[in-house]
């Protein structure tokens, strides 16, 4: 191609179209629903005009089979409050598991599908793990030009999407099947240090290193409970990335939300109890080994726990 050559125009989607007056599009699927029950406003990325950056938001509603997924998802949270605990909020937990229904929905598996997916906690998390990112991003809500789709919908449900999204999703269910039949092995981060918040050297699992660690991340120490000039770097192992997710980055409220989610601690009186002292692994001296249990670097962490189960 020469510099004088231009990229043919990307073909528009004949299953995307004008709203009728009236009509919302499912802010999951993307159908067009003309007299619809439920409406929501789905808050976009900023967008900057002179008074700096403001929210744009955008009407969207539900379809029923979309609603009748999303029910789904919250009556498994419901049905196993180990999970819940395990992922942090309900409102968290039942997105989490959401966005992984969606991706049977897309494959066109039937609802009761997923019982069997995640009938445990441990196979709930690994299909949360693998499986609900890849959900996330399939909605016709997801995506920098969502403020495009404001007066657009899809004529069937799905409809918005190319063939290679559903690829996308095959290969990511996929790949949920094939770690379940490896065998779970012990995988360090990929620096062969410690979780930068919890310090686990370690997490069971039949992932590879990059996949359950993710990408390096860095803090100011003094984000940490710690001292110094200097940045910490490192990798935070699954539970605490979950903590952490819906936090400004690494910090005083990530680190706290990891700790009480490991504890188990759900009341909400003691998740706002104040921690003076406490620290990161990562905020510790250089050389610390890895723990080899979560947040064993914390002085008296079961008399801890105990004080704010009573809470």
């Amino acid at each position: 191609m020469t510099k004088t050559d231009t990229a043919p125009a990307k073909a528009p989607n004949p299953r995307i179209v004008a709203l009728p007056d009236g009509a919302l599009a499912c802010r999951d699927c993307g159908l067009a629903v003309e007299q619809p029950r439920v409406k929501e406003r789905i808050q976009t990325a900023n967008w900057r005009n002179d008074l700096g950056n403001v929210p744009i938001e955008v009407k969207m509603t539900r379809c029923d089979e979309c609603t009748l997924r999303h029910l789904h998802a919250e009556q498994i949270i419901a049905a196993n409050p180990q999970l819940r605990r395990r992922l942090g909020s309900r409102t968290y937990a039942v997105g989490r598991v959401a966005s992984v229904l969606v991706v049977l929905d897309v494959l066109g598996m039937p609802a009761s599908h997923a019982d069997g997916l995640l009938s445990t906690t441990t196979a709930a998390l690994q299909a949360i793990e693998v499986l609900a990112a890849r959900g996330g991003g399939l909605c016709w809500s997801s995506g920098t030009d969502v403020t495009k789709r404001a007066d657009q919908g899809t004529i069937e449900r799905w409809g918005h999407l190319a063939d290679a999204d559903r690829g996308l999703a095959r290969d990511s269910y996929a790949a949920m099947l094939r770690e379940r039949i490896q065998v779970p092995r012990p995988v360090p981060p990929p620096d062969s240090r410690g979780c930068m918040l919890c310090g686990v050297g370690h997490v069971i699992t039949r992932r590879d290193a990059a996949e359950v660690w993710g990408e390096e991340r860095s803090c100011d120490p003094a984000a940490l409970g710690g001292t110094g000039p200097e940045r910490v770097y490192g990798f935070l192992c699954p539970s605490c990335a979950r903590s952490a997710e819906g936090s400004a980055g690494l910090g005083p409220t990530a680190m706290e939300r990891a700790l009480m989610d490991s504890l188990g601690i759900d009341n909400p009186r003691a998740r706002h109890a104040e921690l003076p002292g406490l620290k990161a692994w990562a905020a510790l001296p250089e050389g610390t080994p890895p723990n080899a249990k979560r947040w064993a670097h914390v002085p008296d962490l079961d008399d801890l726990q105990r004080r704010l189960s009573w809470l």
